[in-house]
């Protein structure tokens, strides 16, 4: 499947500059420079531009009208994008389904939201309450499945109960866990699928789905591998969107240098002791 990434903020930037506040131009500011949590003011700026474009991903996002109004986002959005000259790139981009990934908590606690050609996902809460399997792991599994919804309608679609599956609808989110790490699709889904598609298809989105491809940390060139490797996120180990200062101290705490500079320190303290022992005046009889 081919995608395209686009964010609310970079069009902002570029159409709402008199829209944006003195407190977000100060976290831009601050997340361009060399300063303490500059990652952190960058992440805070992108959010508060983000609610420019979309005001309404300032609060618990509504339940029957939701979909219309991420609807006339995007719209604002790809009219922006299409008006661009064709040295900006716009030439190669054309109108698609869209899914919208949101770190803003959903009516009724629902995580995903689907209609003909838009979806909205909800990352509110996972460190939190979710946690394993990581916030990255089920942006992932989302997208794969909304992807497919928005592909092949409503061949394929949420079912109860739970069964491992894609297309899972959870009455408890403890459960998408199992979706996320069993990458399965069940036989009344897989049935859907094949009055579409023929069998080597299904077979590809069955692979696709079971996340062989992402590989392992620790193999070279591996899609878990880069990913640790240029943004130092950790499948295994990360929960969150980003790393934590617990993830940070968890890595630093399992590293063999760690491991040695433990040994170090018991070896010294070890001899200290002994040395002071040795260097303790006898105790005078009564």
């Amino acid at each position: 499947m081919e995608f395209e990434v686009y964010h609310f903020w970079a069009y902002v930037q570029h159409t709402k500059k008199e829209s944006i506040d003195w407190i977000t131009k100060l976290l831009g500011a601050w997340g361009e420079k060399w300063l303490p949590f500059r990652k952190v003011a960058f992440n805070r700026y992108v959010a508060r531009l983000d609610r420019v474009c979309a005001p309404f991903l300032s609060s618990t996002l509504p339940g029957e009208e939701l979909l219309g109004m991420v609807t006339d986002a995007v719209k604002i959005h790809d009219e922006w994008l299409f008006s661009l000259p064709r040295s900006y790139g716009r030439w190669s981009t054309e109108p698609a389904p869209t899914i919208v990934i949101t770190e803003s908590p959903m009516f009724g606690g629902y995580y995903g939201w689907a209609g003909d050609d838009l979806a909205v996902i909800s990352v509110s809460g996972w460190e939190r309450r979710y946690a394993p399997p990581s916030a990255l792991e089920y942006v992932l599994r989302n997208v794969q499945r909304y992807s497919l919804r928005l592909t092949f309608g409503e061949a394929v679609g949420s079912h109860y109960p739970t069964r491992g599956c894609a297309w899972d609808f959870n009455a408890s989110l403890v459960g998408i866990g199992a979706g996320i790490l069993i990458g399965y699709m069940c036989s009344a889904c897989e049935e859907g699928l094949r009055l579409q598609i023929d069998q080597s298809a299904i077979a590809d989105v069955k692979k696709w789905l079971s996340q062989d491809w992402v590989g392992r940390v620790d193999d070279t060139g591996s899609v878990a591998s880069n990913i640790k490797r240029v943004f130092g996120y950790d499948l295994a180990r990360t929960k969150g969107l980003t790393r934590g200062f617990w993830d940070r101290m968890s890595e630093i705490l399992t590293s063999e240098s760690a491991k040695w500079l433990v040994v170090f320190l018991l070896g010294a303290l070890a001899t200290w002791l002994v040395g002071r022992g040795r260097s303790s005046p006898p105790i005078p009889p009564k």
